[in-house]
């Protein structure tokens, strides 16, 4: 989850333009129609929010000494039960398609948009790991650089394979509970975003409209799909714990709220990366039905 909050700004001014561009918006999918000072905007915003992800995570990571770069797939392998990993895939792909949606703000066809946006968030992960590299603690990873093309990617995958947008992916922090994480010497100072013991990875399927039941133009009552949850507890940094597995529900909010606002449209996309709380069950390591839960 390194770089998902450091993209908020972006997000920001992706609603702002798509809000003044109802035009441009209205041209077919694969027209371009480029505003040059749109382009020019949102070429100075994508280097800013870069770096700012860069300076944050400088805070929060990398404040010990610099090392020569190294590679520690076998350190990786074990730490958070490989959640890690679910967390590189999720919010790359969450980058992808916000930078994808800004670069077609600009009037960039949709496929010159999902590439480039796919592009500057594999950048924007490279950049990231290869600063880790240089980190005593972290280190160079092949696999959570895997896990970061594969999630940008996908955006891609969903514009040449229309199907496969019928799979969503969803993140979830539960505030409620206390963080055993942030309870172990050394780790008191840590960015929540190391604390795998409070986060959701859901993976949901919108069967309604797989089984044509619903379109993604229409709203009604399918907006209730089926998810796969996986968190974990017990974590201890080296391998110890146990991975959680949930069958639960998702809010798909694209189908709640109808309406031609591209604000609507937008703030709806970026809000279902949130799981919303729902019921579920979990199936491991203890069968436990909850009301409600992150």
């Amino acid at each position: 989850m390194k770089t998902w909050l450091c993209v908020l700004c972006v997000i920001c001014i992706g609603l702002h333009s798509a809000a003044q561009t109802d035009s441009v918006q209205q041209t077919s999918a694969e027209s371009e129609q480029v505003n040059y000072k749109h382009l020019a905007l949102v070429g100075t915003i994508i280097p800013v929010t870069i770096a700012g992800v860069y300076v944050y995570l400088n805070n929060v990571w990398w404040k010990e000494q610099r090392v020569p770069f190294h590679i520690t797939d076998d350190v990786e392998l074990r730490y958070a039960l490989n959640l890690d990993k679910a967390g590189h895939f999720i919010s790359s792909y969450f980058v992808s398609e916000v930078f994808s949606d800004v670069l077609q703000v600009t009037g960039l066809s949709r496929k010159h948009s999902v590439w480039g946006g796919a592009t500057l968030s594999i950048i924007n992960s490279t950049i990231v790991e290869v600063k880790d590299a240089y980190s005593p603690y972290w280190g160079f990873s092949k696999f959570d650089m895997l896990a970061n093309v594969t999630g940008a990617l996908l955006p891609v995958l969903h514009y040449h394979i229309p199907i496969t947008r019928t799979i969503h992916f969803s993140w979830s922090y539960d505030f409620s509970n206390p963080s055993y994480y942030k309870s172990m010497p050394g780790h008191e100072d840590k960015s929540f975003i190391d604390d795998y013991e409070r986060q959701n990875f859901w993976c949901t399927l919108d069967i309604w409209t797989l089984c044509g039941l619903q379109t993604s133009q229409s709203c009604g009552p399918f907006f209730i799909q089926p998810a796969v949850g996986l968190s974990a507890q017990n974590i201890d940094g080296k391998g110890a714990g146990q991975h959680e597995w949930f069958i639960g529900m998702h809010v798909n909010l694209n189908h709640v709220l109808c309406g031609k606002s591209n604000v609507l449209k937008y703030a709806k996309k970026y809000i279902n990366f949130y799981h919303l709380p729902a019921p579920a069950l979990r199936i491991k390591p203890q069968l436990t039905a909850y009301p409600l839960t992150y």
